[in-house]
């Protein structure tokens, strides 16, 4: 009866170790979140209706943000990297203007898949008067 309590606890602890490590990096780097809960986090930072410059100065403040590109004449696409309606006609686009970032890198738990580094970026869309309508945040595996 002894050796089972024991053994039950083990096996307790052992569970308890495995979550806290890996729900602690998720918790302490908001980039290992998943992308939804990040999107969240990120329009905690820069609400909706925030002005483009507010965006750009806030994302500079930040160590672990980098500032991408700052485009004041196109919005961004939520299908592709790069806004071409040149190329693409139909292409939707969200927003007048737009910034984009890299929020954060980090290695993945699945790196014995091939998959060892996780980039998240964001994407700011505003509208003609340089207030921020939309969000979208993506994350990148790159081996």
């Amino acid at each position: 009866m002894k050796s089972w309590k024991i053994m039950c606890a083990t096996v307790l602890s052992l569970l308890l170790v495995v979550l806290v490590v890996t729900a602690t990096p998720m918790i302490a780097t908001p980039v290992r979140r998943p992308r939804g809960m990040l999107r969240r986090y990120v329009l905690r930072v820069t609400p909706i209706g925030t002005n483009i410059d507010d965006v750009i100065d806030i994302i500079q403040e930040r160590e672990d943000w980098s500032l991408g590109s700052v485009d004041f004449h196109m919005g961004f696409s939520p299908i592709t990297a790069i806004p071409r309606p040149d190329v693409v006609p139909n292409i939707p686009i969200v927003g007048e203007m737009s910034v984009s970032a890299v929020l954060g890198r980090y290695h993945a738990w699945y790196v014995v898949f091939g998959i060892p580094e996780v980039t998240a970026t964001a994407r700011w869309g505003f509208d003609e008067d340089g207030n921020l309508i939309d969000v979208l945040v993506l994350t990148h595996w790159s081996p």
